[in-house]
């Protein structure tokens, strides 16, 4: 099948697209649709489309204007909660890769601090029900520097592990 589009195709196409057709066009227009089978079968075509188009919009149900606005506020709150929250979250992620920094630095500068550090701690471990005041104090403080580093080390784990599941 050969098919040789119409110069004036065009034409009736803007014609029928601008609201023109048929009263408001050249009458040359017309009579040139009525004898070129290409431009009739175009308006048939696109006279079509537009009725179901127009059925389509005709027979859809527009929402309350309340739904409509409480869904904007609703977009506009949760633009404006990402907006806000985006430095926040680069400083935390800031936060977190500067901590791993530190430690893995610490380790690898001072890792006779970090054996002392553990000894201490096996020695308050070890000494934990003895009479001494002195070694108990010690004890006592090596004990809560203890916990205090596995409180920091679960808090930005977590906060780590939370930034890690945000993103996704």
């Amino acid at each position: 099948m050969n098919f040789k589009p119409c110069p004036q195709a065009a034409e009736v196409a803007a014609a029928v697209r601008d609201g023109h057709w048929p009263m408001a066009c050249d009458p040359r227009l017309r009579v040139h649709v009525r004898e070129c089978p290409s431009c009739s079968e175009l308006l048939l075509i696109t006279e079509a489309l537009r009725r179901d188009r127009a059925e389509a919009v005709a027979s859809a149900p527009l929402p309350s204007p309340n739904l409509l606005w409480w869904r904007a506020q609703l977009l506009r709150h949760q633009q404006a909660i990402r907006q806000v929250s985006k430095p926040i979250s680069l400083a935390g992620q800031v936060c977190v890769g500067v901590l791993v920094l530190s430690v893995i630095g610490f380790v690898f500068w001072e890792p006779s601090q970090i054996r002392d550090w553990l000894l201490l701690c096996m020695q308050f471990l070890n000494t934990w029900g003895a009479d001494e005041v002195g070694s108990q104090t010690v004890g006592f403080f090596s004990f809560a520097l203890w916990i205090f580093g596995l409180a920091v080390l679960a808090f930005f784990g977590g906060y780590a592990l939370y930034l890690i599941c945000q993103r996704e």
